[in-house]
């Protein structure tokens, strides 16, 4: 942040951590000039704090029982601090908890302009919140994007209720899984809309398409080999058949872990097996990657 600054202030409530920063800032240089202040944000932005462009706050969220995730919960509640934020700065960004709610956040924040949703190796990491003091928009636009594959998605809030997904009645040629941090938006009948796949089910948040779309998907693309229906007699012929590979159950009565004990299928390998629901029944579909034209692999 400060290799875009002109000057930098870091507020600090844990004295270890200002004087640790302090002498790595010593030993290896500031980015620009920046002073560290040893206080809580709630005294500093009373007594001390100066007009600025940006705030960035990262809230604790740990209370002494457990880890926490409701904005209200973390410390300090940037419900009740928001006002005296804006009173120094036209826009605020907070890091939030993985685990928040996006719809209860931006009910809660009215001054929300953007949620970016961040995710590394296909883990979600992050969501962090862009408030301004004075947001006209009428939409919030959420942006997610995965670490280091680029894939990465933009959508309006709001715009998922207005979609109409188009649920597949037969597997097709590819079948698409989108990213964790496109799933952590809510983009689900919108990736169907937006790139033309039929959903699997309404609560199956998979695809399949006869084609692929004209740009790349924002998550993984498979070529599917061997479809099955999921019973008794097609999980002994997919045993027989496949003794490891990547199995991955969705929107099933059994997890993974349980469903591959009783499949008799140890994890590894090249092909990635999904076990689902289907608007035409359960099914084991059977899978391997496929890498398009000048694609970088996506370390999922």
């Amino acid at each position: 942040m400060g290799r875009a600054a002109t000057q930098l202030t870091l507020v600090e409530r844990l004295k270890e951590l200002c004087e640790a920063l302090r002498h790595n800032y010593g030993e290896l240089g500031a980015p620009c000039p920046t002073t560290v202040v040893n206080s809580d944000c709630e005294t500093f932005l009373a007594r001390g704090a100066q007009p600025c462009d940006i705030i960035y706050i990262d809230p604790a969220r740990r209370d002494e029982q457990s880890r926490v995730f409701k904005i209200e919960d973390c410390s300090p509640d940037i419900l009740s601090l928001k006002q005296q934020m804006f009173d120094k700065a036209p826009t605020v960004i907070a890091k939030l908890s993985p685990m928040v709610d996006i719809g209860d956040t931006v009910r809660k924040i009215p001054e929300i302009s953007e949620i970016h949703v961040v995710s590394i190796h296909n883990e979600c990491k992050e969501v962090l919140v862009v408030m301004q003091r004075k947001n006209c928009a009428e939409r919030v636009r959420l942006i997610a994007a995965d670490i280091p594959s680029g894939v990465g998605f933009e959508m309006d809030y709001g715009s998922e209720q207005e979609a109409s997904a188009l649920v597949a009645d037969r597997m097709g040629k590819y079948l698409f899984q989108p990213c964790k941090a496109v799933l952590k938006l809510g983009a689900f009948r919108t990736l169907s809309r937006e790139y033309g796949l039929g959903k699997l089910e309404t609560s199956t948040h998979l695809y399949t398409s006869d084609t692929l779309p004209d740009r790349p998907f924002p998550g993984r693309t498979f070529t599917v080999t061997e479809v099955l229906d999921f019973s008794s007699s097609s999980i002994k012929t997919f045993s027989r058949r496949h003794h490891r590979c990547n199995l991955l159950a969705l929107n099933m009565p059994a997890d993974t872990a349980t469903l591959r004990s009783r499949m008799g299928i140890k994890e590894g390998g090249d092909t990635t097996t999904f076990v689902c629901a289907t608007a035409f029944g359960p099914k084991i579909i059977v899978c391997e990657p496929l890498l398009r034209p000048g694609e970088a692999p996506t370390g999922f």
